[in-house]
């Protein structure tokens, strides 16, 4: 998973930066360092297809899946030949949406560090329930939910659910770990609309059986998104 965070990155004391905190330059860097990690290891291979995972796997190697996990995916860029360009550089796997909300969906709500960042990216303060205080939830357009628990009211936006057919196209792997529970089921829907195309949750936490204060956050995987 090529993972990055402009909020967390900018929030390092200046002295430990070597380069600007930029998302997708970040995961950019990463893609490089894995394919030279491949090139120089002959215990592991970057796979490309199912195919070609089971054959690297029955000649005693690593299969290694690459994957793209941040919230500002694509940058500003066109997304579309943004997919084709890493999916060439063998991205096999993406999260539509990471910590933040953006231009795909969503994001499920959990720690409230992040919460501030979408503050910064916003300036919205949400009374309508809370989150990061018992009162108001920062950066996050939030509702209530009949639980009483409060969730985004984001889900997949109409480039979120374009993301997810063109992934699909390209029989990609879809990780929706990050998206809000109205994501989890505009992508569902979309699954279904597929021949029930598969969709990923690459780490999840089972709500049901997680301590109560962590059962409260929406990024925890309720019982109805396993069934």
């Amino acid at each position: 998973s090529l993972v990055s965070n402009e909020f967390l990155c900018k929030a390092l004391p200046y002295q430990n930066l070597s380069r600007p905190c930029d998302e997708m330059a970040d995961v950019e860097l990463q893609l490089q360092m894995a394919r030279d990690f491949d090139a120089r290891n002959d215990w592991v291979e970057i796979a490309l297809t199912p195919s070609h995972a089971r054959t690297i796997i029955a000649s005693g190697k690593l299969a290694m899946v690459l994957s793209i996990e941040t919230s500002k995916l694509f940058g500003t860029r066109d997304w579309r030949t943004e997919l084709d360009r890493f999916h060439a550089l063998g991205v096999r796997s993406l999260q539509p949406v990471h910590q933040l909300d953006n231009r795909f969906g969503g994001a499920a709500l959990h720690n409230a560090i992040f919460q501030a960042a979408q503050f910064l990216e916003t300036c919205h303060v949400d009374t309508d329930c809370g989150v990061t205080t018992d009162t108001m939830t920062l950066g996050f357009d939030v509702y209530r939910d009949a639980a009483g628990n409060c969730r985004n009211t984001k889900g997949l936006t109409a480039d979120g659910k374009a993301l997810v057919q063109a992934m699909m196209s390209r029989g990609m792997l879809i990780d929706v770990a990050h998206l809000s529970e109205k994501g989890l089921q505009d992508a569902f829907a979309l699954a279904q609309a597929n021949t029930y195309y598969p969709l990923v949750i690459s780490h999840g936490h089972f709500r049901e059986v997680m301590n109560p204060k962590l059962a409260d956050d929406e990024k925890t995987t309720p019982a109805w998104v396993v069934r």
